[in-house]
């Protein structure tokens, strides 16, 4: 459909909860939902109910989907709007950062490629070397320097 908003509102419509006639009592169950029937639109029939899989396998969806829908659906059965990449806490990273990072990189010695030495110019770390432990000897660095560091 193109757009996440569009798709919950059609899953909301087509997947209906389905009251039970009677239900089994599981002892320490977490499940919160109830059954769901299914219903897909024909032109000329209108709903036709079918089966979860049929459902999921036609719009290309997983159950992850179908329950987070239902999830989001307040009191008044309304869906709570998206809150993906709405926040607005984002930290901008000085350049001054920046360049330090990349000194901090450049100050390890580096090896030319043994593959393609004669067609490339690239260099790599060693491998020994992980990210976390670059990172732990960066922390050490700036605190040596008396440098903020955005953590």
């Amino acid at each position: 459909m193109g757009d996440k908003v569009r798709q919950r509102e059609f899953i909301e419509r087509h997947v209906v909860p389905v009251l039970l006639k009677y239900k089994m009592k599981t002892p320490n169950s977490n499940r919160k939902l109830s059954n769901m029937a299914y219903f897909l639109e024909e032109k000329e029939v209108g709903k036709i109910r079918v089966c979860k899989k049929m459902f999921e396998s036609t719009l290309v969806i997983s159950d992850k989907i179908i329950r987070n829908c239902f999830n989001r659906l307040n009191t008044a059965g309304i869906l709570e709007p998206l809150n993906q990449g709405k926040h607005d806490n984002h930290k901008r990273i000085s350049e001054e950062m920046k360049k330090d990072v990349l000194d901090h990189i450049d100050s390890f010695p580096s090896i030319s490629s043994h593959f393609l030495r004669a067609q490339t110019q690239r260099e790599y770390i060693d491998g020994s070397l992980t990210i976390a432990e670059m990172y732990r000897l960066y922390v050490i660095s700036q605190e040596e320097n008396k440098k903020g560091m955005c953590t």
